[in-house]
């Protein structure tokens, strides 16, 4: 039977494995990928996963919209920043994206800039901050937005975000340290905040104000 291995299937792979060891192993979904890396002839996942990208045109089909909000802050003190981006994550920004970090990885470049801003920035109703010229940047392993206020010279930016880890959190749908899904939406915050985040976003009324479930 031949087997046709691309991405998905990997990280399919990698929890197979997880679940075949039980819970009295101490193997993280990362430390899976490493391992059926090296099975199949690879030093790492990042050099396995950087050949499928290329043999594999497209990687993840994703056959609906997931709601994502990223965390965000000001690059200058001349504007107060958003604390958040709200991101919807389809088909077409997945596309998007990988074929930004192919292309990268093809070209050893360490990143392009792609030209699609997130659904909306967090707004101070006092102040609006109007944020134009807005951009995804994608290097051979990260991500992040972009985008400049229309009456200010400081840049605002969501935190930069690992491709893989995202990838991983969004096939999955299993948390982690630094994503959290929350019912049906998912919550990036690289700084051990997470559960302020979602509280931020509760208050904000972007979350339903009832008791969540954590996945």
């Amino acid at each position: 039977m031949e087997v046709q291995l691309n991405d998905v299937k990997m990280r399919e792979m990698a929890g197979r494995l997880r679940k075949a060891l039980g819970s009295e192993h101490d193997l993280s979904h990362g430390k899976a990928l490493e391992a059926l890396s090296q099975v199949f002839g690879h030093k790492t996942w990042n050099l396995f996963s950087s050949m499928l990208k290329r043999e594999e045109p497209n990687n993840i089909n994703f056959g609906h919209t997931v709601v994502m909000y990223m965390r965000a802050f000001s690059c200058g003190n001349s504007c107060s920043g958003p604390d958040w981006a709200k991101i919807m994550v389809d088909q077409s920004f997945l596309d998007q994206l990988l074929e930004a970090q192919r292309f990268c990885v093809d070209k050893n470049l360490e990143g392009i800039t792609v030209a699609v801003g997130p659904e909306c920035w967090q707004e101070n109703e006092r102040l609006p901050l109007r944020i134009v010229d807005e951009s995804l940047k994608v290097g051979q392993y990260n991500c992040w937005f972009r985008g400049v206020p229309k009456h200010s010279s400081s840049a605002v930016e969501t935190r930069d975000m690992d491709i893989e880890d995202f990838l991983t959190a969004l096939t999955t749908r299993v948390s982690s340290a630094q994503f959290l899904w929350v019912n049906d939406v998912l919550i990036y915050d690289p700084d051990g905040e997470i559960e302020e985040f979602v509280d931020m976003l509760v208050d904000a009324g972007e979350l339903a104000d009832q008791p969540l479930a954590l996945a």
